[in-house]
C-alpha cells in the first residue's frame, strides 16, 4: 500500500510539474504587460468577424455507430478590429481579431456589442509595451484566463510538493528526536 501511495504522489507531482512549467513560461512572457502603459487609440475598423464551421450540421458518425454520437461544429465569432495610436511621437497601427481573455467563448452578442460600442473613429484604450511601441493589446494578456491558469497550476504544484515531502520531513524529525531511555534503578 505504501508503494502505491508513493507512486500516486510521484504521478501527481509529475502531472503538476508538466502543467506548471508551460503556465509559468506563458505567465512570465506576459507578466511584463502589467507595466505596459495605457495609451489612447483611434479605431480604424470595427466589425463582427465570424469563422464558419466547415462541417456545420455534418455528423462524424460511422455507418455502424449509433445516431446519438453526433458532433455539430458551431461558428466562432470575434471582434475584427484595427486601431491607431501614437507612442513616443511615432504613429503605430495594429489590426487583428479580438477575443476576450477573460473567457474563451465565441459569443456573437458580446462581440457584436463590442463592435457597436467602438465604431470607426471612436477612442479606445490600448496597452503599449514601453520597450517596443509596436506591441500593443486592447487587454493585457495577464488578465483573465492566463493569470487564473497560472495560479491554479501553481497551487497544484505546491500541493504536490507538500504531499510528497511532508512524510519525509516527519521521518527526519523522528530520527532527530532523542529516544527517552528507561530510568536505571540501582540496587542497594
Amino acid at each position: 500500500m505504501k508503494i502505491i501511495t508513493f507512486l500516486l504522489k510521484v504521478v501527481f507531482f509529475v502531472v503538476a510539474l508538466v502543467m506548471f512549467i508551460p503556465a509559468k513560461i506563458t505567465y512570465l512572457d506576459g507578466a511584463d504587460q502589467k507595466a505596459w502603459l495605457a495609451t489612447p487609440a483611434k479605431v480604424l475598423k470595427s466589425e463582427l468577424g465570424v469563422r464558419k464551421a466547415d462541417d456545420k450540421g455534418k455528423s462524424n458518425k460511422k455507418d455502424n455507430e449509433d445516431e446519438s454520437f453526433k458532433i455539430t461544429l458551431e461558428d466562432t465569432y470575434f471582434w475584427n478590429v484595427e486601431y491607431e495610436y501614437v507612442y513616443g511621437g511615432i504613429s503605430q497601427k495594429r489590426e487583428g481579431i479580438y477575443v476576450s481573455l477573460k473567457s474563451s467563448d465565441g459569443n456573437k452578442a458580446k462581440y457584436l456589442t463590442r463592435s457597436k460600442q467602438y465604431p470607426v473613429g471612436s477612442k479606445i484604450t490600448v496597452y503599449v509595451n514601453p520597450e517596443d511601441s509596436s506591441q500593443a493589446y486592447i487587454d493585457r494578456r495577464t488578465e483573465g484566463g492566463i493569470e487564473s491558469w497560472y495560479n491554479i497550476t501553481r497551487v497544484m504544484f505546491y500541493l504536490s510538493i507538500l504531499l510528497f515531502f511532508t512524510p519525509l520531513l516527519d521521518k527526519f524529525r523522528q530520527k532527530e528526536e532523542p529516544k527517552s531511555e528507561a530510568p536505571i534503578i540501582e540496587r542497594q
